[in-house]
């Protein structure tokens, strides 16, 4: 009537460990995707932050005739761009300075320019950029 029960066979203990083993790699793949996922969010969540700062630097630059250059935002944020100037006017007289808010009598150059922003962002594990293309007007004044 009772049979003689030493355990499981060879065949019941693979069929289980390659079950088990399944379920683990499963779980560790949905894991590093789920943390892969929340670590391209957060960098574009901090490049996004830091994208008003950056292009108000470029445009400085740009108003200093730096149409080549790059910084640094952060420990993990750096910036490099480069503006390619699309179209210009010819010197230009201006009676009133609405920056400012006073008369002022002086030459100047419009410049219309394509600017190609790069922001990256760097952690411990990989460098994520972004490449941003836009137009800046800019005016330098000039000599005479």
């Amino acid at each position: 009537m009772f049979r003689n029960n030493r355990g499981f066979t060879l065949v019941e203990v693979i069929v289980a460990a390659v079950i088990v083993f399944s379920a683990i790699s499963l779980g560790y793949l949905a894991v590093r995707s789920a943390v892969s996922a929340v670590e391209k969010v957060t960098a574009h969540i901090v490049m996004a932050d830091a994208l008003p700062f950056i292009m108000d630097q470029v445009k400085k630059q740009l108003f200093e005739n730096k149409p080549k250059g790059g910084g640094r935002y952060d420990q993990q944020i750096t910036y490099s761009y480069e503006a390619k100037q699309v179209k210009s006017s010819g010197n230009m007289l201006d009676l009133y300075d609405g920056a400012i808010g006073s008369y002022e009598f002086g030459f100047y150059m419009v410049f219309l320019l394509k600017t190609h922003l790069v922001i990256s962002y760097e952690n411990a594990q990989n460098i994520k950029t972004a490449e941003y293309d836009y137009h800046e007007i800019v005016w330098i004044p000039i000599q005479q």
